[in-house]
């Protein structure tokens, strides 16, 4: 009789610990080879999704920013992502095989572990993904989820919860009215009157809340519409430079090529190669 009393409250426990547990319903992991530069992007994750660099590198231009990830360098996407990426090889012209690994999963609860955000972790171990991509192949479904769990439970430890970076709020009318007027010419008094501070201190609080300047948000915004004008539409470069809100072709190739590492007509050719190769 003194075991019956105490077994209710460790099966009720059992239960309860159970309930809370966030299960994985699904599992895709591919291998993505390109031949040299290319354009991804413009989709909205409706899942989580780990990306890790094996060959090349690529620029992540996210919320007005640019987000750099080299080989061994793992990228964590969670749901409801859009950005776009340019991806380049290892040479010094950018030349060379881009390799990484796209880790697509989801949990039985949609909220699951969603505070992180869109960030990298550099200098990930690669031999956890190498297994799990072992284990596809194989199609051992056992193997591949306990891989699998075990690869999250070291990633979402070096993740950052997405507690806002500061001052974010306090220049959200800002950084709407750029993402609305990207194509026009802004002042930063019109941001400053829109946040009712100074023009100094315009700068600092986008520096503190996403890691660039006004400007530099502006130019981040204006190439991400050309990016995609370039991989969707044959409109000529002189005409997305227009389109995209710049004064002249000239100085539209001097930025595009700061912020992505390419030339847009080179970009735009490879691209199209590939995509005739499919």
């Amino acid at each position: 009789m003194l075991y019956s009393t105490k077994t209710p409250l460790l099966c009720k426990m059992g239960i309860t610990i159970m309930e809370r547990l966030n299960i994985i319903n699904s599992l895709s992991l591919k291998k993505i080879c390109f031949p040299t530069k290319h354009i991804t992007g413009n989709s909205k994750f409706k899942i989580p999704c780990i990306g890790y660099v094996i060959h090349g590198s690529g620029r992540f231009l996210y919320k007005g920013a640019v987000h750099t990830a080299y080989a061994g360098d793992l990228i964590y996407i969670a749901a409801g992502t859009k950005y776009y990426s340019v991806w380049s090889g290892d040479g010094d012209d950018g030349s060379g095989e881009i390799q990484f690994y796209s880790l697509n999963y989801s949990f039985s609860s949609p909220y699951a572990y969603s505070e992180y955000r869109f960030q990298i972790v550099r200098a990930f171990p690669a031999d956890k993904f190498h297994s799990l991509y072992a284990a596809c192949e194989m199609c051992n479904q056992l193997r591949a989820m306990s891989v699998l769990y075990s690869l999250l439970d070291d990633v979402y430890p070096r993740l950052v919860p997405n507690n806002g970076r500061v001052c974010r709020t306090s220049i959200s009318a800002a950084i709407e009215y750029i993402e609305e007027h990207f194509k026009e010419s802004i002042s930063v008094s019109t941001l400053a009157k829109l946040c009712f501070c100074s023009e100094s201190a315009i700068y600092k609080l986008f520096s503190e809340s996403v890691g660039v300047s006004p400007i530099n948000y502006k130019h981040n915004m204006m190439v991400s519409h050309a990016l995609y004008l370039i991989s969707n539409t044959d409109v000529s470069i002189e005409e997305i430079s227009l389109q995209s809100g710049f004064s002249s072709s000239n100085y539209f190739r001097r930025v595009f090529h700061k912020i992505t590492g390419s030339n847009p007509n080179d970009l735009r050719k490879r691209n199209k190669k590939q995509i005739d190769q499919i």
